[in-house]
């Protein structure tokens, strides 16, 4: 019954973010933002080592629907995706434009779907291993389904 539930609570789960994430995705507007600057700064960058990176940050700017202009900074690892005075297309949600522009990187976006997709394999497969299990099917070996 524990396998069951927890497939269904992990399927559930993946459901709710795929409505979260379409609804996002469908409350954005993409435009283009010029580069203003590119900064950097030193960054741990964790693992084993601990050692120090250093990370490149853009300071964008964009118009917004209402003719005011927006600016944000944009992480870009450590290097460079652009230059000074570049023109990228952006994406930003219709409620929170500065606070959630982003410059859409289909490696990302692929991760978030990735995710989805995992979890939901995942909960379906305990979802029926749990049903075989509570059927008598599959229980673990050496056990007695009695």
């Amino acid at each position: 019954m524990v396998v069951f539930l927890l497939g269904l609570v992990i399927v559930l789960g993946a459901l709710v973010a795929v409505g979260v994430r379409v609804r996002w995705l469908r409350g954005t507007v993409h435009t283009s933002a010029e580069v203003l600057d590119i900064g950097s700064r030193e960054e741990e960058g964790g693992g084993q080592y601990n050692f120090m990176e250093t990370v490149y940050l853009s300071r964008l700017k964009f118009a917004k629907p209402d003719g005011s202009v927006g600016y944000f900074e944009q992480r870009q690892g450590s290097r460079p995706r652009f230059a000074v005075g570049d023109s990228v297309t952006i994406r930003y949600h219709r409620t929170d434009p500065s606070g959630s522009a982003e410059v859409p990187y289909i490696k990302n976006e692929l991760m978030v779907w990735f995710a989805i997709v995992a979890c939901l394999t995942l909960g379906s497969a305990f979802l029926f291993g749990g049903t075989q299990i509570m059927r008598g099917r599959g229980t673990p070996a050496g056990i007695s389904a009695d």
